[in-house]
């Protein structure tokens, strides 16, 4: 599998393990995979975007898990994430072609229908609307996938996630504890993450179920929740006080939107804070129907449950300390965005 170092690479890795499955992890040369080594997982050294070195890495394996992916925002080009997202995805396909693979299991993001799609809930089959260069990133590897693999594969869209381990969320948690948060318009707008090991549940599905070859599935949580609500669960986990979170008018927002939408076309640059005002202006559901009814998908954790957990990881490792909290009072200045498929 790719991706095994992160967020929900990690996860799946120990589910895989948990079962009796022999897990082989390509991993970059610079990751600390010294824990995936301690549990007795195989490593091979190299890059998605080297086409000998994943080759190498595929070989011999039944199911491949393909979670490595270069986010779309922060200091790296946009030719770095398109080489990782696009390149790197069909160098699994051709690979796992020549090597037979049994299935590639592809984690796709829910990015590819755009933060407000038109029809909500959003099924697989509606025409995808990325409106990030992320998402278009990711819906491109979705058809590169489809153009090089001819072995059967499998399309996971994935939810944003949260969970222990989830860094993230993190700056939004501090945001609300710091009681610097501000929604935009009446924070009505939905979102539908998922705890991080309804996901995993999600992708095992995809790599062991019965399923039609280049299916997409929708893996999120078992509801959505509007932000709203979804800040006032934060802060309850948090502790933080009864406060309802405070908002800002909408009609700004919007039109500093369209000036980040021309500047992107024009300039190929992208104004600041995008993300955290995609994330705060979004509306987005998941059908995730096809996946309950065709792999039995059946998510567990509520979005307070899951919010719950991540806080408590968070606490734990001293990331939303007393200290951590009154420190981000002065330093913190909102939300960094949330990515699908974190």
């Amino acid at each position: 599998m790719t991706g095994a170092t992160g967020f929900i690479g990690s996860h799946l890795v120990d589910r895989l393990l948990e079962r009796g499955d022999d897990v082989t992890a390509f991993v970059r040369p610079t990751s600390d995979s010294s824990h995936l080594a301690a549990k007795g997982v195989r490593l091979i050294t190299g890059d998605v975007r080297n086409r000998r070195e994943v080759g190498n890495a595929v070989d011999g394996s039944e199911i491949v898990y393909h979670l490595a992916r270069a986010k779309g925002h922060g200091a790296r080009p946009m030719s770095e994430v398109q080489a990782v997202n696009i390149g790197g995805t069909s160098n699994i396909a051709r690979a796992a072609t020549s090597a037979a693979v049994g299935r590639v299991v592809y984690a796709s993001s829910a990015a590819v229908y755009g933060s407000r799609p038109a029809a909500n809930p959003v099924a697989e089959n509606r025409i995808l609307n990325p409106e990030s260069a992320y998402g278009r990133s990711k819906a491109d590897a979705e058809a590169a996938l489809a153009e090089h693999a001819r072995v059967p594969f499998v399309i996971a869209r994935i939810t944003e996630v949260l969970g222990p381990g989830c860094r993230s969320w993190l700056p939004l948690l501090r945001s609300v504890a710091a009681g610097r948060l501000r929604l935009i318009g009446q924070g009505k707008g939905r979102h539908h993450p998922a705890d991080v090991s309804d996901i995993v549940d999600g992708l095992i599905l995809c790599g062991t179920m019965p399923v039609t070859p280049g299916r997409a599935y929708n893996l999120a949580g078992p509801a959505a929740i509007n932000i709203a609500d979804m800040v006032r669960a934060i802060a309850a986990a948090l502790r933080a006080g009864p406060d309802l979170p405070r908002f800002v008018p909408a009609l700004p927002v919007e039109l500093y939107l369209w000036l980040n939408r021309i500047a992107g076309r024009v300039a190929g640059v992208k104004l600041p804070r995008v993300e955290s005002i995609v994330f705060l202006t979004g509306d987005r559901v998941l059908d995730i129907s096809r996946a309950r009814t065709e792999l039995g998908f059946a998510p567990r954790f509520t979005v307070s449950h899951a919010i719950s957990r991540t806080v408590e990881w968070g606490t734990s490792e001293g990331l939303l300390s007393a200290s951590q909290q009154r420190q981000n009072r002065v330093q913190n200045r909102g939300h960094s965005g949330v990515d699908s498929n974190e």
